[in-house]
């Protein structure tokens, strides 16, 4: 493609001209499997990809060229503003990349698609409880793990990810690895944070909290309450934010009141001691709570409905979560939509995976699978997920393309 002239500086001058830079990288295995390379403007190599060194960039139509360097990065200058392709290739690489770019005079135009950025992600799964009071989970370790290994796939654009299970899980660990990942995020770049554990409601609705692995049943201060949790998601440099709770009540986040306070509660009261999850029914073990301490009461404000926070939860602050063959149904859902069943969940075909569109695929997944399961509605599903999406935003869960 020629280029579109366009008004630049004086000619001659030194701002009569611009420049093209970015990133060439490509999966460990593309030399013999013929993977494509790709190019960004992130010094930041995808979770497994590598800088492409020994790479030529060229400007068709034109004698400008640039090669990467061992940090796979190129930069050509002298380039009339106008609107050119550029195209990226290797000796060792089967396809060569093309890429459309528009330069403007006196500018050094970065290539790649920084509207998207890259994931960082946290991931939480605690089965184990230092508090003896406070029941131990099974599934919520797995659960997490899998999220992990579904999102964190070579191929696709991942900045950086922390898996944090049980003892790691405690609230100033999950604190500071939310600080760790923010030290490494940049503007464009989205988060998500995945929890699977207890979720707690206090019996008067003023309260919801996600228990880290130090919960304990004598004081709230422990835990993490949804005005603590938006507290510190705000410190991060983006606000492409998505949340995904797998725990009983976890609709309460998005529908509960804020709060930061602390005062003494029971997890585990004696009244609850008899409430059986799905998982206990189906293998006759009555007796054990589910994924959650089981608070009673009526929510009011909302709590994490504010711009750049994108909630997705299992259920609605009103219902368990429920487990099949050691995963949450939820987060098996999950799961599929971004593994296996990818090409389903991505509607759009455009290499990314949003909220919305894990939404969609999951919450379906959800309610055919647990139809029935609630006797006294046998004709409607047991788990509703909800979604909470701030007004014209919809951030990517997954690039993978």
């Amino acid at each position: 493609m020629g280029p579109s002239p366009e008004s630049g500086g004086t000619s001659g001058s030194l701002k009569s001209t611009g420049s093209i830079d970015g990133y060439v990288y490509a999966g460990s295995t593309g030399k013999s499997t013929g993977k494509s390379m790709i190019v960004s403007r992130l010094a930041v190599a995808p979770e497994g990809y590598s800088p492409v060194s020994g790479a030529m960039a060229l400007i068709e139509g034109t004698g400008l060229s640039a090669g990467t360097d061992s940090r796979g990065y190129f930069r050509i200058d002298n380039v009339t503003p106008g609107t050119w392709t550029l195209v990226i290739s290797h000796p060792s690489y089967r396809d060569p990349v093309r890429i459309t770019v528009k330069v403007g005079a006196g500018q050094v135009t970065s290539v790649g698609p920084v509207q998207l950025g890259i994931g960082y992600y946290l991931f939480i799964g605690i089965d184990d409880y230092a508090d003896p009071s406070v029941n131990d989970l099974d599934g919520c370790v797995a659960d997490a793990t899998a999220m992990r290994d579904a999102l964190m796939t070579p191929g696709s654009f991942v900045g950086y990810g922390r898996l944090l299970v049980d003892s790691a899980a405690s609230k100033e660990g999950i604190r500071q690895a939310l600080r760790e990942i923010g030290e490494r995020m940049n503007r464009e770049d989205f988060f998500v944070l995945y929890y699977s554990g207890h979720g707690a409601r206090t019996p008067d609705g003023s309260k919801e909290v996600i228990c880290p692995y130090d919960s304990s049943t004598t004081s709230w201060g422990r835990d993490i309450t949804d005005g603590e949790l938006a507290d510190w998601l705000r410190e991060l440099p983006s606000q492409k934010i998505t949340v995904i709770l797998d725990s009983c009540y976890s609709g309460a986040f998005i529908n509960g009141i804020v709060t930061r306070t602390a005062k003494t509660r029971g997890i585990l009261t004696s009244e609850l001691q008899g409430v059986p999850t799905t998982q206990d029914v189906a293998q006759g073990i009555p007796g054990k709570i589910g994924k959650a301490a089981l608070m009673n009461g009526i929510p009011g404000m909302k709590a994490l409905r504010m711009a750049g926070y994108t909630v997705l939860t299992a259920s609605s602050q009103d219902e368990l979560s429920y487990e099949v063959n050691g995963h949450g149904v939820f987060t098996s859902a999950l799961v599929k939509a971004l593994g296996v069943d990818r090409g389903s969940a991505d509607t759009s075909r455009d290499g990314v995976i949003t909220a919305r569109e894990l939404f969609d695929y999951a919450a379906s997944e959800t309610k055919r699978e647990t139809m029935g399961w609630d006797s006294a509605n046998p004709g409607s599903p047991a788990q509703n997920p909800q979604l909470q999406l701030w007004p014209g935003t919809n951030p990517p869960v997954l690039r993978y393309r």
